[in-house]
């Protein structure tokens, strides 16, 4: 998976997938992003556990890294089954979006 995507969202002019993406003009309601993030923030099975807490801490570190450069991040979450990845996900879309954020 991490080659697949290498393929399509490297740095370079004819990789324009990631660019495409962004651009979309499907995206959420700023109102559905601010239910959703008040669901994930609110529900007790959405708390993170250790390294959760340091995945999404880290990815909201890149965030802000790829921000102030104004560059492009892909940032990857791998783990196993159960350990967590969908939780991760859902509690940046809801940190992100909390922070007016686009997220998609």
């Amino acid at each position: 998976m991490l080659e697949f995507l290498r393929t399509r969202l490297a740095p370079a002019p004819e990789h324009t997938a990631g660019d495409t993406l962004m651009r979309s003009a499907v995206a959420p309601s700023q109102q559905l992003l601010k239910v959703a993030a008040a669901e994930v923030r609110d529900r007790p099975q959405f708390h993170l556990l250790g390294n959760q807490q340091l995945a999404v801490a880290l990815v909201l570190h890149e965030v802000e890294i790829s921000r102030a450069a104004d560059r492009k991040r892909v940032v990857i979450v791998t783990g196993g089954p159960g350990s967590g990845k969908s939780v991760i996900a859902l509690s940046l879309l809801g940190e992100l979006a909390r922070r007016g954020r686009t997220v998609l």
